[in-house]
């Protein structure tokens, strides 16, 4: 995602976290990470899943089903966040944290 990032457009890099509502099951969140993270990309330029966060390095007992980043262009953020406020609202088997925007990766 680094090179995307100086291609002269104005990009934000926003993250998604996915964790588990305690009343689903895993095979019901796995399914709507999955079409949640689907979708959410087609909002970004570019998206990256991240490895799974070790339990012990997290404040509380959820269970994260993905950690994703998204490089969005400046204009569709709005759009972006709408959608995952509604993605929430439809997959109830998971909890969506939006984060960001990250600061752009430093030049080499």
């Amino acid at each position: 995602m680094d090179r995307l990032w100086n291609e002269g457009r104005e990009r934000q890099e926003w993250e998604v976290t996915a964790y588990a509502a305690e009343s689903s099951g895993a095979a019901d969140a796995t399914a709507s990470a999955q079409s949640v993270h689907a979708e959410l990309s087609t909002y970004a330029v570019s998206s990256r899943l991240h490895r799974e966060q070790c339990p012990r390095f997290r404040d509380d007992d959820a269970v994260m089903v993905f950690a994703a980043a998204y490089l969005l262009d400046e204009a569709h953020v709005p759009h972006f966040a709408a959608a995952v406020t509604v993605l929430g609202a439809r997959h109830p088997a998971l909890r969506l944290v939006l984060s960001g925007p990250w600061p752009a990766p430093a030049a080499p």
